[in-house]
């Protein structure tokens, strides 16, 4: 009995020792992999799971020099990337513009201060501006996070900004590993699909299991992500034309909302690093849809365009220059410089100026 007792002992100790330095060569690998280069989304520190658009943030999380030294990320206890929360109704004197986007608009790689929605409020002490980006956001999970918060607070002023890349976002069920809802239209109504969305962590894989802190968790997560990332997004339109009739179908959908609270709708599109380029077709026709129906539509594209070639490049973070902080994220360089942000500002208070003086209707 005592010898049975021995050999279980041994092979308890064995299985230790050999779990031991599996852990050992994951922690590792993870080391080598991250070693690589950026494999890590900002979104992977600062949201969480879910159902409605997929991903959103951490309501009240507070990341220091998220971005390098000085430049944190807040987010209020409402999910806004802002320092404090806000009233159903803007105070006294003041005019709340809601301004809806991704990545760009959040403030991706600079400071709480430094965003475009910072500066406008900084420099237009009559503004108060409700910053609802998120990165990673298709045009059609920003229209349904403002139709999930529309009933919740009043404002006056209502701007949709987006990059080309997120009318592309809409053609597809996943953003990288983390399922997406999309919207079709029907019957002349607008319809979302893949909801609630699902978990990319369910189960055993879930980053907030007690195990998951483990390097055999992690590194066997990362190779399941992996694989993951080779299947190709499912592609949810069949045409071009298809995806067209949802972006406006999504944009009317947004001014009837804003309709009803009085406030105008201008329609930005932000210019991205590759913006120099002649636009595709699938845009030029956007463009021309767009005004024809009567929108308060702005390209900054075009104001891009017509920048000096090295005033053009100080608008993006230089990744020769980016602190480490930012090496450890994906798309770093493609994002607006605390410089962009300031330009961008500028360029919006235009947009600001022609909506205060413009009624909130627009062309059906």
């Amino acid at each position: 009995m005592a010898k049975q007792s021995r050999t279980i002992r041994n092979y308890l100790l064995m299985g230790l020792l050999v779990l031991g330095a599996l852990e050992i060569c994951a922690r590792i690998l993870l080391v080598a992999a991250a070693s690589l280069g950026p494999a890590l989304f900002a979104e992977n520190i600062h949201c969480r799971h879910d159902p409605i658009l997929g991903w959103s943030n951490i309501p009240g999380i507070v990341i220091p020099d998220m971005y390098g030294p000085g430049k944190d990320l807040t987010i209020n206890n409402q999910g806004f990337r802002a320092k404090r929360d806000f009233a159903r109704k803007a105070p006294d004197g003041k005019t709340r513009v809601v301004c809806v986007g991704d990545s760009f608009t959040l403030g991706y790689g600079v400071g709480d201060d430094e965003s475009f929605c910072a500066r406008l409020e900084e420099s237009w002490p009559s503004l108060e501006v409700m910053n609802m980006g998120q990165g990673g956001y298709g045009l059609d999970q920003m229209h349904l996070w403002h139709r999930k918060e529309w009933s919740n607070f009043d404002y006056d002023l209502l701007v949709v900004c987006f990059i080309d890349a997120d009318i592309s976002r809409m053609n597809a069920d996943r953003f990288d590993i983390y399922p997406k809802p999309w919207m079709r239209v029907e019957d002349g109504r607008l319809h979302t699909m893949n909801t609630p969305a699902p978990d990319p962590y369910p189960g055993f894989w879930s980053k907030t299991a007690w195990w998951s802190g483990l390097g055999l968790v992690q590194a066997a997560g990362k190779a399941r992500e992996i694989l993951i990332r080779r299947e190709k997004a499912e592609g949810v339109y069949r045409t071009q034309r298809d995806l067209l009739v949802t972006v406006m179908a999504v944009f009317r959908e947004m001014q009837a909302m804003a309709q009803s609270k009085g406030a105008p709708m201008a329609i930005v599109r932000l210019p991205t690093a590759g913006g120099m380029k002649a636009d595709l077709p699938f845009f030029s026709i956007m463009n021309r849809e767009l005004e024809a129906a009567g929108y308060h539509y702005f390209d900054f594209t075009n104001h891009f365009r017509q920048l000096p070639p090295g005033e053009a490049r100080r608008m993006f973070i230089d990744s020769k220059t980016a602190p480490k902080e930012l090496l450890r994220y994906k798309s770093m360089g493609a994002h607006y410089s605390p410089y962009g942000h300031a330009v961008t500002a500028k360029w919006m208070q235009e947009v600001l100026r022609k909506l205060q003086s413009s009624p909130a209707t627009a062309k059906e």
